[in-house]
């Protein structure tokens, strides 16, 4: 008998940072990157910067037999110097999972199901990552 798929696991980002970053870019200059490279819109005023996520950006990823989107929704970066900073980001995740529980009960290995046979597992969070930044 079959059992409902478990959340899977968010995948760790690939060529990028597994912790919160920003940093300068291209185009628009400045970028944050947590599971997708965010464009951020930024502002000084009375010596303390602030960078804000531009609207409506979404990317996809891939882990194991997972297919992620992530949709930012805030991804708020200020610092009062070059030393000291703050986040607060919100980011929307959607996932369709094609493991085969079967398969895992009863041998004990990941097997991915072809995506165009089956109905996949779904769900979705919001990622919430919100603190203080201290460069080392």
């Amino acid at each position: 008998m079959a059992t409902a798929a478990p959340e899977p696991a968010a995948p760790e980002p690939a060529a990028m940072s597994a912790e919160p970053a920003a940093g300068i870019g291209s185009g628009n200059g400045i970028t944050g990157d947590f599971y997708c490279n965010w464009a951020l819109d930024l502002t000084v005023a009375s010596g303390k910067a602030m960078a804000r996520l531009q609207q409506g950006q979404t990317c996809m990823s891939t882990g194991g037999c997972s297919d992620f989107t992530w949709t930012g929704r805030s991804f708020d970066f200020t610092a009062d110097d070059s030393a000291h900073g703050a986040l607060d980001a919100k980011i929307d995740a959607t996932y369709k999972d094609y493991t085969d529980q079967v398969t895992l009960k009863n041998t004990g290995k990941t097997v991915c199901l072809p995506k165009a046979t089956t109905t996949p597992a779904t769900g979705s969070c919001t990622l919430t990552v919100k603190g203080p930044l201290v460069k080392e």
